[in-house]
């Protein structure tokens, strides 16, 4: 078998068969076709949850392995997809459900991302337009204040854009919300995959430095 290696977005793990089945929160149903758009639930956002956390952990047990008795990572690891679709199976959950939310959650992501930048635009546009309507109250130079009175239009109509783009994002703010009550468990997954992240790195410069004997 040909085993990928995957770094940055995505981690490798190594695949562990024989795990008993555990119980985990029963996801939204399935009645949705591909084509339509997931609506997360808590219930959704538990199982993925879960599902990352397994898969990081079979990473952490066959980078331990790994680090114990030496060997190439590339052979004895495998790429994070397959270990989450394992994960997803041994704790008696749909992958193919498990990746649709996947992608539910990094669609929820982006629009987080959005909104941020967002808020963080429209205080700085709004910071930018007291200051030039506070010079322009003072300058007495025709040219100057020409100058600011246009900068002061162009501020006022990005500043209506990002309004507009407000109003977009309350229709989301439902699901903004859904993402915030696990805000913390979000960032320790993130934490906790950048540090594994780096451990394989080490790992495969530790390979490359010292490749085993043919």
């Amino acid at each position: 078998m040909r085993w990928a290696v995957v770094l940055g977005v995505g981690v490798l793990v190594a695949c562990k068969p024989g795990e008993v089945a555990k119980p985990v929160p029963s996801p939204t149903p399935q009645g949705k076709t591909a084509g339509e758009t997931l609506t997360l639930t808590g219930e959704d956002m538990e199982l993925y949850l879960a599902v990352k956390r397994k898969a990081l952990s079979r990473l952490e047990e066959a980078l331990d392995r790994l680090q114990a008795r030496g060997g190439d990572p590339v052979r004895e690891l495998a790429e994070l997809a397959a270990a989450e679709r394992e994960a997803a199976r041994a704790l008696g959950a749909d992958p193919a459900r498990f990746a649709r939310i996947g992608e539910a959650v990094a669609k929820l992501l982006a629009l987080k991302g959005r909104a941020e930048e967002t808020a963080r635009l429209e205080q700085e546009l709004r910071r930018n337009l007291q200051e030039i309507t506070r010079l322009a109250e003072t300058t007495r130079d025709p040219a100057a204040r020409e100058f600011m009175d246009a900068q002061t239009a162009a501020l006022r109509e990005e500043l209506a854009k990002l309004a507009k783009e407000q109003q977009h994002l309350l229709v989301e703010d439902e699901k903004l919300r859904l993402l915030e009550r696990y805000r913390v468990e979000m960032a320790q997954l993130q934490a906790r995959q950048e540090k594994l992240a780096r451990r394989i790195r080490e790992a495969m410069a530790a390979a490359r430095a010292n490749p085993p004997p043919h």
